[in-house]
């Protein structure tokens, strides 16, 4: 009996060692991918801010702020679901997904073409189109995340990182040969996300032929997670409304000039955010999800846990941007670029609990 019982503990510490280590290297995988993908868009910022004017990015800018309240919307929230679904609920809930973003991105395309946007005033027909494939292409990036995450693989999730930054650094930058305006950073955008999404397809193995049906139906997985689109997906399209409208509202009160300042800096202090708190919540996520579907359903002192951990990195960054973004930005993007300082150390503590939360 004892001996049984030694090796019972045995077996769960081994298991509890593997579990760390899996997260640890989960961790370095990621931010070694967010970190080089960090790194292609930083050599590229300074570069592409000499070539697009402010305006350019503030339409760029407030043109992402409509995609990004229509894809969130449109994947319903079911990325969280996926992590703890079955393998065959986690298909159809992708499915779905893919299915409602198009009509979130059809929905965006009307507002967009409705208010003459200038980002797409050139070729609004084009124009529509790329807004419908951008927020599709969007949505499937989280829930494809979310898909492999599911399964542990943080390398494939790294390599998307990188894969999208080089993707999209490189597509603006060939494009303003032709597009010196904000469809070139939109058309370079829409490159950076196909490859990643390519990517994410490719590794995670949703198409491989291995695959054995669990009998899991659309309507079933929905009826079993109602809660990710009618609860969790409001509370996310606040969240995101609270980061977009102010880009909305400043380039309608004060123009896209203004409006480009404050995404670069939105940019800028969003960097913690992708490089540490990106890897983090990812393995986190991943994490706590095997947790709940092998029957732990509190996870709440381990997300406090993590919380606790980060807070000293958020205060240094407030510190930091009060103190430095001010003159540190406009010398690195040019000089017409200084109400982007101004506007970072504004949003210093917003940066800094963001990366906690």
């Amino acid at each position: 009996m004892g001996d049984g019982a030694a090796s019972l503990r045995g077996g769960s510490r081994w298991r509890l060692t593997d579990q760390i280590g899996r997260a640890a290297r989960g961790v370095a995988a990621i931010s070694t991918g967010v970190a080089t993908g960090q790194a292609v868009t930083l050599l590229a910022t300074p570069v592409l801010s000499r070539i697009y004017s402010p305006a350019d990015f503030g339409a760029f800018a407030s043109f992402m702020a409509f995609v990004m309240i229509a894809s969130t919307a449109g994947s319903l929230r079911l990325e969280s679901a996926v992590t703890i679904a079955t393998p065959g609920e986690a298909r159809q809930m992708l499915w779905a997904s893919a299915l409602s973003s198009l009509l979130a991105g059809a929905i965006c395309a009307a507002v967009v073409l409705g208010v003459g946007h200038p980002a797409i005033s050139s070729g609004p027909w084009l124009g529509s189109a790329l807004v419908i494939y951008i927020v599709w292409i969007t949505s499937m990036y989280a829930v494809l995340t979310a898909f492999a995450l599911r399964t542990h693989q943080y390398s494939a999730v790294a390599r998307r990182n990188l894969l999208q930054a080089v993707g999209t650094a490189g597509g603006q930058l060939v494009l303003s040969r032709w597009l010196r305006s904000a469809m070139g950073l939109i058309g370079g955008l829409a490159i950076g996300r196909t490859l990643g999404v390519a990517s994410l397809i490719r590794e995670s193995g949703l198409f491989a032929r291995d695959r054995v049906p669990d009998g899991a139906t659309m309507t079933a997985a929905l009826r079993r997670y109602w809660r990710f689109p009618t609860v969790f997906m409001p509370a996310a399209l606040l969240n995101v409304l609270g980061v977009q409208l102010p880009i909305l509202i400043v380039a309608r009160a004060y123009g896209a000039e203004s409006a480009g300042n404050l995404a670069q800096a939105f940019t800028f202090t969003l960097i913690p955010a992708a490089l540490l708190g990106t890897a983090i919540s990812s393995v986190v996520l991943a994490e706590l999800a095997a947790r709940v579907r092998a029957g732990e359903l509190d996870q709440r002192h381990r997300y406090l846990r993590v919380s606790r951990a980060l807070a000293p990195f958020g205060l240094a960054w407030i510190l930091g941007l009060v103190l430095l973004a001010p003159s540190l930005l406009p010398w690195v993007l040019g000089p017409q670029w200084e109400s982007a300082g101004q506007f970072a150390a504004a949003l210093g503590i917003s940066a800094g609990t963001g990366l906690v939360v």
